[in-house]
C-alpha cells in the first residue's frame, strides 16, 4: 500500500512541483495511522524561493497539505519559528518523513539538521516555567469558581492542555498541538497520560474540579507546585512605543 502512495505523490510532484529538488512525505499515512479525514503531508524543497508558503488542495480526490520551502527558509523556520514555539512540527516532518522520489545526500543533510534540533530538546527559560505554573494555578482557581457548566468545560479543557504542555516542557520534551500533544505525553510517560485522561474525563463527566486538582498536584508539585501570590514577570525594556 505504501508503494501505491509513493507513486501517487511522485505523480503529484510531477504535476504541481516539477522543479523541486526533493520532497519529504510525512504524517499518518506513512505510519499506517490514518483515518478517513487524514490528509497527505508533504514538505517540498526548492533550490531557492522568494518566500516559503503552505497550501492545501485536493488532488485526485485526496486532501494535500503542502509546506513549500528552500534550504534557507527551512533553516529559518527551524530556528526562529519551531524551536521558540516548542512545537517542532516542520523538523519532525523532515526527520520522520520519507524522501521522494528517492533518498539523496542533500535530503540526508536536512534530516541531520532536523535530528540535531529534535535531540537537543526545547530550551525553555526558568521564568517561562514559573509563568506556566502561575497560569495553571490561576486556571485551577477559575475552575473551582466556574459559575456554570459551559464555563467549567471550557476552563477544564484549557487546564488539561496547559498541564500536558507543562509536563512535557518541564521534562525537557517538545510539545505538540491537538492530538499530537496527548500522543507525546503518552509516548514519554504512559502512566501520566492515563491519569490525565481519566481525571479529565471524570471532571467533565461529574462537573467536579477535584480530579483536575489532583492531576495538577501530580504534575506541578515536583517542580514547585502552585504559584500565584508573589509571582512577577518583567517585560523586556524595549516593549514600549511613543504615543
Amino acid at each position: 500500500m505504501q508503494n501505491q502512495y509513493i507513486a501517487f505523490i511522485e505523480k503529484l510532484l510531477r504535476n504541481y512541483y516539477p522543479d523541486a529538488i526533493t520532497c519529504f512525505w510525512a504524517g499518518s499515512y506513512t505510519c499506517n495511522q490514518y483515518t478517513k479525514t487524514s490528509d497527505f503531508d508533504i514538505v517540498v524543497i526548492f533550490k531557492t524561493l522568494s518566500s516559503a508558503y503552505r497550501e492545501a488542495f485536493i488532488y485526485e480526490e485526496k486532501p494535500i497539505d503542502a509546506f513549500i520551502h528552500s534550504p534557507q527558509t527551512l533553516k529559518y523556520f527551524f530556528d526562529e519559528i519551531d524551536a521558540p514555539s516548542y512545537v517542532p512540527a516542520l523538523p519532525y516532518m523532515i526527520y520522520s518523513g520519507i524522501e521522494i522520489p528517492k533518498e539523496t545526500s542533500f535530503g540526508k543533510s536536512l534530516k541531520s539538521l532536523a535530528a540535531q534540533l529534535l535531540q537537543n530538546g526545547p530550551l525553555i527559560p526558568k521564568k517561562q516555567l514559573l509563568y506556566r505554573r502561575f497560569l495553571i494555578t490561576d486556571l485551577l482557581d477559575d475552575l473551582k469558581g466556574a459559575s456554570n457548566e459551559y464555563e467549567f468545560l471550557t476552563i477544564c479543557a484549557c487546564l488539561h492542555e496547559e498541564l500536558c504542555e507543562f509536563f512535557l516542557l518541564a521534562n525537557k520534551q517538545w510539545i505538540g498541538k491537538s492530538k499530537n500533544l496527548v500522543r507525546l505525553v503518552n509516548k514519554f510517560d504512559s502512566k501520566i497520560a492515563e491519569q490525565a485522561f481519566l481525571n479529565y474525563k471524570q471532571a467533565i463527566r461529574d462537573i467536579d474540579y477535584r480530579p483536575m486538582e489532583t492531576l495538577t498536584k501530580t504534575i506541578i508539585d515536583p517542580f514547585g507546585g502552585e504559584l500565584w501570590a508573589g509571582f512577577r514577570l518583567d517585560a523586556p525594556q524595549e516593549w514600549k512605543k511613543d504615543c
